[in-house]
């Protein structure tokens, strides 16, 4: 059963506040956008087995609610052969009602806190009694369980390798892709982790990666320097738990960080606020953070971050110094104004 249709969403961004016109060509695909959203589905007597919904009624696997990319003309019938010799043998485990958010690029921080946690926010309104499946390869990654927790949101982990029955299934399709969002969603996403913020903000603060597992800034001891001078705060978000997190960007006027999860965070942040991003200007398709100041109308700007190969996603980085202390200088006087 459908329960919402695809909407088109069609988005006219800012620019960014520092934007060099050798840049251009990396934002330009972003200012101008047009999407679709996916649907809200509702299954009755659906199953899962290997993180993917089926529809044995119609004889149909929704992989493309499930995966980013896959390819299924091999796995189609491994998944059915495996589907009813379980059945067979009466190890299929029942579930009553459950809601489905989740897809094949879980464990990204990102992707956990503004696509899927958005997946669930487009069908809240029809949850009722429904608990969020989560795969048990996931059990001990932290912003799971703490962020589920901290919303109230019940949920369970399963056995990817197991057949479970779901007597009631809510599928709510991806509300956007790369690097997209949908404003309506991210606003009430973003309500959510405001509940009880001090207004107005106060703190200026540098998400450092150097406890990371990779993406590095080689020169942070002079990117440190310059912050320290406009009293910004260094902090390493992974010493923190999610309610410490959620309680330092409530109180954050100014966000700066390499292109990662810390500059997700932003989303916790109250109205009117801005964003640096130390950015690699030289691959285009990593807009993800612009995108998402702009949807939560925050203003941004970038200072180029140089790597050795051009890539972004594994290398480290080498941040242009003059830029920044300009970025820093021009960002804080409009936030000056802004309280003015």
């Amino acid at each position: 059963m459908m329960l919402i249709n695809e909407k088109l969403i069609s988005l006219q961004r800012d620019a960014p506040i520092f934007h060099d016109p050798a840049d251009a060509l990396v934002f330009e695909p972003d200012l101008k956008k047009a999407f679709l959203t996916g649907p809200v589905l509702k299954f009755d007597d659906a199953y899962t087995y290997h993180r993917t919904i089926i529809d044995l009624s119609h004889f149909k696997i929704y992989n493309s609610y499930t995966h980013y990319h896959w390819n299924y003309r091999f796995f189609f019938l491994q998944i059915y052969r495996r589907m009813f010799s379980q059945k067979i043998r009466k190890e299929v485990l029942k579930i009553d009602k459950a809601i489905w958010i989740t897809d094949s690029l879980l464990g990204n921080y990102y992707h956990w806190l503004i696509d899927c946690l958005g997946r669930y926010i487009q069908a809240e309104a029809f949850v009722s009694g429904h608990i969020v499946l989560i795969p048990e390869a996931f059990r001990y990654w932290k912003p799971i369980p703490e962020i589920l927790n901290w919303l109230n949101i019940p949920f369970i982990y399963y056995d990817s390798y197991k057949v479970y029955k779901i007597r009631e299934l809510l599928l709510p399709g991806f509300c956007c892709k790369n690097g997209d969002q949908d404003p309506g969603i991210i606003s009430k996403l973003s309500k959510k982790f405001l509940r009880g913020a001090r207004h107005p903000a106060f703190r200026k603060i540098y998400a450092s990666r150097k406890k990371a597992n990779y993406r590095f800034v080689l020169n942070e001891a002079e990117v440190i320097a310059c912050l320290e001078k406009w009293d910004i705060e260094i902090h390493c978000f992974e010493d923190y738990d999610f309610e410490k997190q959620n309680k330092l960007m409530n109180e954050c006027k100014l966000l700066i960080g390499l292109h990662g999860a810390g500059l997700a965070n932003m989303v916790m942040m109250p109205p009117g606020g801005g964003v640096i991003e130390l950015k690699n200007t030289r691959e285009a398709g990593l807009n993800h953070y612009f995108n998402l100041a702009n949807t939560l109308e925050f203003r941004y700007s970038y200072v180029p971050a140089f790597s050795n190969d051009g890539k972004t996603l594994n290398s480290n980085f080498i941040v242009d110094i003059p830029i920044l202390k300009d970025v820093l200088w021009q960002t804080n006087n409009l936030l000056d104004k802004a309280v003015q």
